[in-house]
């Protein structure tokens, strides 16, 4: 499993269940726990592939509450939520500006997706033509991290 790196040290439950609040969201467990636990940071190994694909991209920094602008859960709530479909939440980017999400309902809930910026539809509502599955769950989007051997 990844090790966490850079984290802001955790966030507290009175702090989390607001932000489900004021989303409207339940986050899945594993990942709630990952926010009480770290609060964002960047993982070593971060590299990820998508299912079916020999693409993958790597994690730059997992987003965190009260963090600084660049990696500000909330920031990025903002900013996305009228861009990616409506039960998906971003927990992480990529160094080019692509999102990590979880699932928050559904079919969906607690599976970890790739958003791509790129291939973003310019007009009618957010959809999952941008969108590929990384891991089944955010444990093993964590266990299947692994490193890029640039050699």
């Amino acid at each position: 499993m990844a090790t966490i790196e850079d984290a802001t040290g955790g966030l507290n439950e009175e702090r989390l269940a607001d932000l489900e609040m004021q989303w409207g969201v339940a986050l899945p467990s594993a990942f709630r726990q990952f926010l009480l636990t770290h609060n964002g940071g960047y993982p070593v190994p971060d590299a990820f592939t998508l299912v079916g694909s020999e693409d993958g991209s790597s994690v730059h920094r997992f987003l965190g509450v009260e963090v600084g602008s660049h990696s500000n859960l909330e920031n990025y709530m903002k900013t996305y939520e009228s861009r990616i479909p409506n039960d998906l939440f971003p927990i992480a980017h990529d160094p080019g500006g692509n999102l990590v999400c979880i699932g928050t309902g559904g079919s969906n809930m607690g599976r970890i997706f790739f958003w791509d910026h790129e291939t973003e539809m310019d007009q009618g509502p957010p959809n999952y033509s941008n969108v590929s599955a990384i891991a089944d769950s955010f444990d093993d989007f964590l266990d299947g991290l692994y490193e890029v051997n640039l050699d």
